[in-house]
Protein backbone atom coordinates (compact mmCIF):
# COMPACT_ATOMS: atom_id res chain seq x y z
CA UNK A 1 0.00 0.00 0.00
CA UNK A 2 1.43 3.42 -0.84
CA UNK A 3 1.98 6.04 1.83
CA UNK A 4 -0.85 8.59 0.17
CA UNK A 5 -2.96 5.70 0.09
CA UNK A 6 -2.10 4.69 3.21
CA UNK A 7 -2.47 8.37 4.75
CA UNK A 8 -5.98 9.08 2.76
CA UNK A 9 -7.14 5.69 4.60
CA UNK A 10 -6.09 6.66 8.01
CA UNK A 11 -8.02 10.14 7.49
CA UNK A 12 -10.92 8.69 6.49
CA UNK A 13 -11.65 6.93 9.50
CA UNK A 14 -10.58 9.64 11.61
CA UNK A 15 -14.20 11.31 12.20
CA UNK A 16 -15.64 7.95 13.64
CA UNK A 17 -12.06 7.58 15.62
CA UNK A 18 -12.56 10.99 17.06
CA UNK A 19 -16.01 12.02 17.15
CA UNK A 20 -14.57 15.90 16.24
CA UNK A 21 -13.69 16.42 13.00
CA UNK A 22 -15.29 15.80 9.76
CA UNK A 23 -12.69 14.44 6.22
CA UNK A 24 -13.22 15.22 3.14
CA UNK A 25 -10.28 14.37 1.29
CA UNK A 26 -8.94 15.74 -2.85
CA UNK A 27 -6.13 13.63 -3.83
CA UNK A 28 -6.44 15.02 -6.84
CA UNK A 29 -3.97 16.57 -8.96
CA UNK A 30 -2.79 19.92 -9.99
CA UNK A 31 -4.86 21.52 -12.52
CA UNK A 32 -4.09 20.77 -16.01
CA UNK A 33 -4.28 22.69 -19.51
CA UNK A 34 -7.87 24.07 -21.14
CA UNK A 35 -9.24 21.46 -22.80
CA UNK A 36 -13.01 21.59 -24.46
CA UNK A 37 -16.09 19.78 -24.75
CA UNK A 38 -19.11 20.11 -27.31
CA UNK A 39 -22.25 20.50 -24.65
CA UNK A 40 -24.39 20.99 -27.69
CA UNK A 41 -23.59 19.27 -31.22
CA UNK A 42 -23.47 21.29 -34.23
CA UNK A 43 -21.64 21.47 -37.97
CA UNK A 44 -21.04 24.98 -37.94
CA UNK A 45 -18.23 26.82 -36.48
CA UNK A 46 -17.70 26.67 -32.45
CA UNK A 47 -19.58 29.09 -30.05
CA UNK A 48 -17.75 29.48 -26.68
CA UNK A 49 -19.87 29.33 -23.36
CA UNK A 50 -18.19 30.68 -20.67
CA UNK A 51 -19.46 30.97 -17.01
CA UNK A 52 -19.16 33.98 -15.12
CA UNK A 53 -20.64 32.47 -11.73
CA UNK A 54 -20.10 34.20 -8.21
CA UNK A 55 -18.06 37.13 -6.50
CA UNK A 56 -16.16 38.89 -9.69
CA UNK A 57 -12.51 38.63 -7.48
CA UNK A 58 -9.74 37.80 -8.14
CA UNK A 59 -8.91 36.83 -5.29
CA UNK A 60 -8.85 32.75 -4.73
CA UNK A 61 -10.66 30.95 -2.59
CA UNK A 62 -8.44 29.03 0.30
CA UNK A 63 -6.65 26.07 -0.67
CA UNK A 64 -7.50 22.79 1.02
CA UNK A 65 -5.54 21.38 3.06
CA UNK A 66 -4.92 18.16 0.33
CA UNK A 67 -4.98 18.98 -3.29
CA UNK A 68 -5.16 21.47 -6.07
CA UNK A 69 -5.31 25.23 -4.94
CA UNK A 70 -8.65 27.12 -6.62
CA UNK A 71 -7.85 29.52 -9.25
CA UNK A 72 -9.78 32.78 -9.12
CA UNK A 73 -12.65 33.14 -11.03
CA UNK A 74 -11.41 36.45 -12.89
CA UNK A 75 -8.17 33.80 -13.78
CA UNK A 76 -10.73 31.31 -14.85
CA UNK A 77 -12.42 33.70 -17.53
CA UNK A 78 -9.34 35.59 -18.70
CA UNK A 79 -7.73 32.21 -19.10
CA UNK A 80 -10.95 31.06 -21.65
CA UNK A 81 -11.07 34.25 -23.37
CA UNK A 82 -7.41 33.82 -24.34
CA UNK A 83 -8.37 30.36 -25.84
CA UNK A 84 -11.13 31.77 -27.81
CA UNK A 85 -9.09 34.02 -28.98
CA UNK A 86 -6.46 32.09 -30.39
CA UNK A 87 -8.89 29.25 -32.01
CA UNK A 88 -9.51 30.12 -35.20
CA UNK A 89 -12.87 27.97 -35.11
CA UNK A 90 -14.31 29.91 -32.40
CA UNK A 91 -16.87 32.30 -34.42
CA UNK A 92 -18.21 34.16 -31.11
CA UNK A 93 -18.89 33.83 -26.87
CA UNK A 94 -21.83 33.72 -24.69
CA UNK A 95 -21.19 34.68 -21.19
CA UNK A 96 -23.22 33.29 -19.17
CA UNK A 97 -23.48 35.41 -16.38
CA UNK A 98 -24.94 34.59 -12.69
CA UNK A 99 -22.75 37.00 -10.08
CA UNK A 100 -24.14 39.91 -7.77
CA UNK A 101 -21.00 41.76 -8.97
CA UNK A 102 -17.61 42.08 -7.12
CA UNK A 103 -14.67 44.36 -6.40
CA UNK A 104 -14.66 47.43 -8.80
CA UNK A 105 -10.94 46.46 -9.91
CA UNK A 106 -11.66 42.96 -11.13
CA UNK A 107 -15.04 43.92 -12.77
CA UNK A 108 -13.38 46.95 -14.96
CA UNK A 109 -10.55 44.29 -15.65
CA UNK A 110 -13.29 41.48 -17.25
CA UNK A 111 -14.83 44.55 -18.82
CA UNK A 112 -11.73 45.75 -20.56
CA UNK A 113 -10.78 42.05 -21.24
CA UNK A 114 -14.16 41.18 -23.10
CA UNK A 115 -14.06 44.69 -24.78
CA UNK A 116 -10.37 43.84 -26.50
CA UNK A 117 -11.25 40.55 -27.39
CA UNK A 118 -13.87 42.42 -29.79
CA UNK A 119 -12.00 44.55 -30.99
CA UNK A 120 -9.20 42.28 -31.52
CA UNK A 121 -10.65 39.26 -33.11
CA UNK A 122 -13.81 40.55 -34.49
CA UNK A 123 -15.64 37.88 -33.22
CA UNK A 124 -18.68 38.89 -31.56
CA UNK A 125 -20.14 38.66 -27.47
CA UNK A 126 -23.66 37.63 -26.27
CA UNK A 127 -23.87 38.24 -22.21
CA UNK A 128 -27.24 35.87 -21.06
CA UNK A 129 -27.68 36.84 -17.92
CA UNK A 130 -29.24 34.40 -15.45
CA UNK A 131 -30.63 34.27 -11.81
CA UNK A 132 -28.98 37.62 -11.39
CA UNK A 133 -26.29 40.36 -12.73
CA UNK A 134 -26.37 43.07 -10.72
CA UNK A 135 -23.67 45.72 -10.28
CA UNK A 136 -20.38 44.71 -11.27
CA UNK A 137 -22.23 41.46 -12.91
CA UNK A 138 -23.87 43.63 -15.10
CA UNK A 139 -21.02 45.85 -15.59
CA UNK A 140 -19.47 43.17 -17.19
CA UNK A 141 -22.57 42.45 -19.64
CA UNK A 142 -22.49 45.67 -20.77
CA UNK A 143 -19.07 44.99 -22.68
CA UNK A 144 -21.04 42.53 -25.08
CA UNK A 145 -22.65 42.92 -28.30
CA UNK A 146 -26.14 41.92 -27.23
CA UNK A 147 -27.64 40.78 -24.08
CA UNK A 148 -30.05 38.38 -22.93
CA UNK A 149 -31.95 37.98 -20.11
CA UNK A 150 -34.17 35.20 -18.42
CA UNK A 151 -37.64 36.78 -17.54
CA UNK A 152 -36.39 36.25 -14.14
CA UNK A 153 -33.59 37.66 -14.10
CA UNK A 154 -32.64 40.23 -10.94
CA UNK A 155 -29.94 42.70 -12.88
CA UNK A 156 -29.83 46.47 -11.80
CA UNK A 157 -28.22 47.86 -9.00
CA UNK A 158 -25.72 50.46 -10.94
CA UNK A 159 -23.30 51.53 -8.17
CA UNK A 160 -20.59 51.31 -5.78
CA UNK A 161 -20.40 50.84 -2.18
CA UNK A 162 -18.17 50.54 0.42
CA UNK A 163 -18.89 49.20 3.75
CA UNK A 164 -17.12 50.18 7.02
CA UNK A 165 -17.68 48.90 10.49
CA UNK A 166 -17.81 50.94 13.69
CA UNK A 167 -16.71 48.97 16.83
CA UNK A 168 -16.00 51.76 19.15
CA UNK A 169 -18.66 51.42 21.42
CA UNK A 170 -18.73 46.98 21.62
CA UNK A 171 -14.77 47.24 22.36
CA UNK A 172 -15.38 50.16 25.40
CA UNK A 173 -17.90 47.61 26.58
CA UNK A 174 -15.74 44.82 26.74
CA UNK A 175 -12.76 46.80 27.80
CA UNK A 176 -11.02 47.07 24.75
CA UNK A 177 -8.97 50.10 23.51
CA UNK A 178 -7.41 50.67 19.98
CA UNK A 179 -4.62 52.83 19.59
CA UNK A 180 -3.03 53.46 16.09
CA UNK A 181 0.71 55.35 16.05
CA UNK A 182 0.27 57.02 12.36
CA UNK A 183 1.97 59.35 10.22
CA UNK A 184 -0.82 61.52 9.76
CA UNK A 185 -4.72 61.50 10.57
CA UNK A 186 -5.91 60.18 7.72
CA UNK A 187 -3.79 57.13 8.05
CA UNK A 188 -6.27 55.37 9.88
CA UNK A 189 -9.07 56.45 7.70
CA UNK A 190 -12.02 53.60 7.23
CA UNK A 191 -10.71 51.99 10.61
CA UNK A 192 -13.53 50.18 12.55
CA UNK A 193 -12.20 51.43 15.54
CA UNK A 194 -13.73 54.30 15.29
CA UNK A 195 -16.18 56.56 13.82
CA UNK A 196 -14.99 58.45 10.82
CA UNK A 197 -14.93 62.01 10.82
CA UNK A 198 -17.32 64.26 8.84
CA UNK A 199 -13.89 65.17 6.12
CA UNK A 200 -13.26 61.11 6.36
CA UNK A 201 -16.46 60.64 4.79
CA UNK A 202 -15.64 63.16 1.94
CA UNK A 203 -12.81 61.99 0.94
CA UNK A 204 -14.13 58.18 0.32
CA UNK A 205 -17.59 59.55 -0.88
CA UNK A 206 -15.25 61.44 -3.54
CA UNK A 207 -13.57 58.17 -4.77
CA UNK A 208 -17.41 56.70 -4.79
CA UNK A 209 -18.50 59.23 -6.76
CA UNK A 210 -15.44 59.05 -9.11
CA UNK A 211 -15.98 55.35 -9.69
CA UNK A 212 -19.62 55.55 -10.26
CA UNK A 213 -19.15 57.91 -13.01
CA UNK A 214 -16.65 55.61 -14.52
CA UNK A 215 -19.47 52.75 -13.95
CA UNK A 216 -22.12 54.95 -16.31
CA UNK A 217 -19.58 55.60 -18.77
CA UNK A 218 -19.30 52.16 -19.36
CA UNK A 219 -23.28 51.74 -19.43
CA UNK A 220 -23.63 54.80 -21.78
CA UNK A 221 -20.72 53.14 -24.21
CA UNK A 222 -22.50 50.05 -24.06
CA UNK A 223 -25.67 50.81 -24.03
CA UNK A 224 -25.65 53.97 -27.08
CA UNK A 225 -29.97 53.47 -27.21
CA UNK A 226 -30.43 53.89 -23.75
CA UNK A 227 -32.04 57.04 -22.84
CA UNK A 228 -29.63 58.98 -20.91
CA UNK A 229 -32.98 60.29 -18.86
CA UNK A 230 -33.87 56.68 -18.10
CA UNK A 231 -30.14 55.97 -17.27
CA UNK A 232 -30.25 58.93 -14.65
CA UNK A 233 -33.96 57.47 -13.02
CA UNK A 234 -32.35 53.67 -12.67
CA UNK A 235 -28.97 54.10 -11.69
CA UNK A 236 -29.65 54.53 -8.18
CA UNK A 237 -28.86 51.74 -6.91
CA UNK A 238 -31.94 49.61 -7.74
CA UNK A 239 -32.28 46.15 -9.03
CA UNK A 240 -35.01 45.49 -11.60
CA UNK A 241 -35.96 42.50 -13.61
CA UNK A 242 -35.56 41.57 -16.74
CA UNK A 243 -38.69 42.49 -18.39
CA UNK A 244 -38.13 45.67 -16.61
CA UNK A 245 -34.69 45.89 -18.03
CA UNK A 246 -35.55 45.09 -21.43
CA UNK A 247 -38.52 47.61 -21.08
CA UNK A 248 -36.14 50.20 -20.43
CA UNK A 249 -33.38 49.60 -22.78
CA UNK A 250 -31.02 47.87 -20.33
CA UNK A 251 -30.91 44.74 -22.13
CA UNK A 252 -32.15 43.43 -25.84
CA UNK A 253 -34.15 40.32 -25.52
CA UNK A 254 -35.76 38.29 -23.41
CA UNK A 255 -35.30 34.63 -23.44
CA UNK A 256 -33.96 31.53 -22.00
CA UNK A 257 -29.94 29.99 -22.65
CA UNK A 258 -31.03 28.15 -25.74
CA UNK A 259 -32.02 31.95 -27.11
CA UNK A 260 -28.81 32.91 -26.45
CA UNK A 261 -27.04 30.38 -28.63
CA UNK A 262 -29.28 31.46 -31.85
CA UNK A 263 -28.38 35.36 -30.85
CA UNK A 264 -24.44 34.48 -30.93
CA UNK A 265 -25.07 32.73 -34.10
CA UNK A 266 -27.10 35.40 -36.12
CA UNK A 267 -24.15 37.57 -35.09
CA UNK A 268 -21.53 35.61 -36.05
CA UNK A 269 -22.86 34.95 -39.46
CA UNK A 270 -22.88 30.96 -38.25
CA UNK A 271 -25.19 28.59 -39.17
CA UNK A 272 -25.76 25.80 -36.74
CA UNK A 273 -22.56 26.17 -34.33
CA UNK A 274 -21.45 24.01 -31.79
CA UNK A 275 -21.84 25.06 -28.35
CA UNK A 276 -18.51 24.33 -26.19
CA UNK A 277 -17.19 24.84 -22.98
CA UNK A 278 -13.67 24.81 -21.61
CA UNK A 279 -12.65 22.97 -18.62
CA UNK A 280 -9.42 21.66 -17.03
CA UNK A 281 -9.02 18.03 -17.97
CA UNK A 282 -9.68 16.50 -14.33
CA UNK A 283 -12.79 18.64 -14.18
CA UNK A 284 -16.37 17.47 -15.67
CA UNK A 285 -18.70 19.42 -17.75
CA UNK A 286 -22.17 18.76 -17.36
CA UNK A 287 -24.41 20.87 -20.06
CA UNK A 288 -24.98 24.17 -20.62
CA UNK A 289 -26.58 24.76 -17.50
CA UNK A 290 -23.59 23.81 -14.88
CA UNK A 291 -21.93 26.38 -13.07
CA UNK A 292 -17.81 25.88 -13.61
CA UNK A 293 -15.98 24.24 -10.86
CA UNK A 294 -12.22 23.35 -9.74
CA UNK A 295 -13.11 19.70 -10.48
CA UNK A 296 -13.27 17.43 -7.34
CA UNK A 297 -12.62 19.45 -4.63
CA UNK A 298 -13.69 17.40 -1.47
CA UNK A 299 -11.15 19.13 0.55
CA UNK A 300 -9.89 17.72 4.15
CA UNK A 301 -11.02 20.50 7.05
CA UNK A 302 -11.22 23.03 4.50
CA UNK A 303 -12.33 26.19 6.88
CA UNK A 304 -12.15 29.13 3.79
CA UNK A 305 -10.70 31.90 6.15
CA UNK A 306 -10.47 34.17 3.12
CA UNK A 307 -14.50 34.16 2.81
CA UNK A 308 -14.68 34.32 6.63
CA UNK A 309 -12.69 37.43 6.86
CA UNK A 310 -13.85 38.57 3.51
CA UNK A 311 -16.23 40.94 5.14
CA UNK A 312 -13.49 42.78 6.68
CA UNK A 313 -11.23 43.83 3.79
CA UNK A 314 -11.14 47.37 2.94
CA UNK A 315 -12.52 48.31 -0.33
CA UNK A 316 -15.15 49.62 -3.15
CA UNK A 317 -17.53 47.29 -4.55
CA UNK A 318 -20.23 47.20 -7.08
CA UNK A 319 -22.13 44.63 -5.77
CA UNK A 320 -25.34 43.51 -4.34
CA UNK A 321 -26.06 41.34 -1.72
CA UNK A 322 -28.65 43.17 0.98
CA UNK A 323 -27.88 42.27 4.25
CA UNK A 324 -24.18 40.66 3.38
CA UNK A 325 -20.59 41.95 3.09
CA UNK A 326 -17.88 41.04 1.01
CA UNK A 327 -17.32 38.26 -1.50
CA UNK A 328 -17.30 35.23 0.88
CA UNK A 329 -18.90 32.55 -1.22
CA UNK A 330 -21.47 32.37 -3.78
Amino acid sequence: MSPKLRLALLLAVSPWMTGCIFANIDLSPESKPYTETVVKAGSGKKIALIDISGGISDHAPSAPLFGQAPESMMKRVLDQLKRARNDSDVAGIILKIDSPGGTVTASDILHREITKFKKDTGKSVVAVLMDTAASGGYYVAVAADKILAHPTTVTGSIGVIMQTFNLEGLLQKIGVEVTPIKSAAKKDIGSPFRGSTAAEKEVLQAIIDEMYLTFLEKVRDGRPGLKPSTLKEMADGRVFTGKVAQKAGFVDEIGYIEDSFKLAADLSGTVNPRIVRYHRENERVNGVYAKANQGKQTPLVNVDFGSILEPLRPGFYYYWSPGRIGLGGR
